[in-house]
């Protein structure tokens, strides 16, 4: 756990050298170093960390080898597109497993450093990177489809705030072609489209389509069963979706507790502070989607997967509602020193004492070469 709390640190001082500078290429210089810490830690894992790996992750990177053509390839295996790309491009300039994890997490970690930065005039850039360590950046190790889906899809969240939704859109269809939950997030779309316009009665609009599309969920093996049956879907997708998910879940009393507190902030700007930005309520809806999806996920196979694309913007809305509603720099500090306290119980739960994801104890591998 030392190699943890060390790199913690290490990204920590960063943070805050980010912030304390007013130099640009200084402060890129140094999200570039955080970027590299991150990809090294992840990249550098032995193959025993991280249940994805075991499972799949190792055996099909070292299967890339073997076929000369990506058609050839991509026949062998049924997964996603994107995903088997990844490995088949990395496999023609080595045979290092850790280099296809160090690649991986370049692109991950990379995405994600990148809209933290982009905002971190609006949050503090502090937090919110410490929000991605100790509440996703691990999943990294475990969710390796997904996880390039959730990066691709967190870096155009800039787009859905400019309502440029043609190009989040596309970046949608791009995800999806990592891990096809990823489609999922037409939901964010429609509801930043609800939220944001002057239609009438667009709350009441809003409220109907959140009702009706975790109905759907209810139902979603039955409508998966009609959606296969007419080869809407093909099998992986039903497979996976209605077999293999439920084996993921995992879900406590911490977790329920730290989305309670995020919870508690967001609805503290978007309810009662009547000044509000105009992001904040679609912002608000995706942090209650997530706490929905993540209870839910213990009756619905992979309502956890759908949670992590609402949850992803809580790294940017929660830095940011504390900003906003704190009257001085000393209140500013409580909430924040209170929210990594948070962050790092839920850590220490999640990762090293419930084992998830089997991230600890750290081991090494072979090496990028």
């Amino acid at each position: 756990m030392l190699i943890y709390i060390l790199v913690f640190f290490i990204i920590l001082i960063l943070s805050v050298l980010i912030e304390k500078s007013n130099n640009k290429k200084r402060q890129v210089t140094l999200c570039i170093l955080i970027v590299l810490v991150l990809s090294f830690l992840g990249g550098l894992r032995g193959n025993t960390i991280g249940t994805d790996l075991q499972v799949y992750g190792e055996s099909w990177f070292v299967a890339a080898h073997n076929y000369k053509s990506f058609d050839a390839y991509k026949e062998s295996r049924e997964s996603d597109n994107g995903y088997l790309a990844l490995n088949y491009i990395v496999a023609q300039f080595s045979t290092k497993l850790n280099m296809f994890l160090f690649v991986l997490q370049l692109i991950c970690n990379g995405l994600v450093l990148n809209t933290l930065f982009k905002y971190k005039d609006k949050m503090s850039f502090t937090v919110a990177v410490l929000f991605y360590y100790l509440g996703y950046y691990f999943r990294n190790y475990n969710l390796l489809r997904q996880t390039l889906a959730l990066a691709i899809l967190f870096y155009a969240i800039r787009y859905l705030f400019d309502k440029k939704y043609i190009k989040f859109s596309i970046f949608i269809l791009i995800a999806g072609q990592f891990h096809f939950t990823a489609y999922f997030a037409f939901i964010m779309l429609l509801i930043h489209v609800l939220s944001t316009s002057k239609i009438k009665y667009k709350e009441v609009i809003m409220f109907l389509t959140i009702s009706i599309a975790f109905l759907g969920l209810f139902y979603i093996n039955e409508i998966l069963t009609v959606l296969y049956n007419a080869r809407i879907i093909n099998d992986r997708i039903f497979n996976y979706t209605t077999r293999y998910a439920k084996a993921e879940v995992d879900i406590n009393f911490t977790e329920a507790m730290m989305r309670l507190y995020f919870i508690v902030i967001a609805s503290y700007y978007t309810v009662v502070k009547k000044e509000k930005k105009e992001n904040a309520s679609p912002l608000f809806a995706f942090i209650l989607l997530d706490f929905i999806s993540i209870q839910m996920s213990t009756a619905i196979r992979f309502a956890d997967r759908i949670a992590f694309y609402f949850g992803y913007t809580k790294m940017l809305y929660v830095p940011f509602t504390i900003k906003e509603i704190s009257k001085n720099k000393k209140t500013e500090w409580t909430l924040n020193i209170i929210t990594v306290g948070v962050l790092i119980m839920f850590w220490y739960f999640k990762y090293i004492s419930h084992g998830y994801g089997q991230i600890y104890p750290y081991q090494f591998g072979d090496g990028l070469i």
